[in-house]
This record gives C-alpha cells, structure tokens and sequence, in this order.
C-alpha cells in the first residue's frame, strides 16, 4: 500500500565488501543499467 520505504540515506556510496564477494564493479553495472533503461 504504501510503495518504496528509504530505511537509510547515506552521503557516499561503498560497495567494498560486496565487490570483493561478486568479483564485479558494482558501480559500474549500476550506471551500464541506469543507462541502457534512461535509452528506452
């Protein structure tokens, strides 16, 4: 009912632990995704 909750908003964004887990830049992908979906 009530859509998207924000639980915490931080100033810098850190992808340290998950990275080193994924073996992926993370940050990467998000802008690869962001921008293909902005393209549609």
């Amino acid at each position: 009912k009530r859509g998207l909750v924000v639980h915490e908003v931080n100033n810098t964004v850190e992808f340290k632990g998950l990275a080193k887990v994924s073996k992926k830049n993370i940050p990467k992908e998000m802008i690869d995704f962001a921008t293909k979906y902005a393209i549609k």
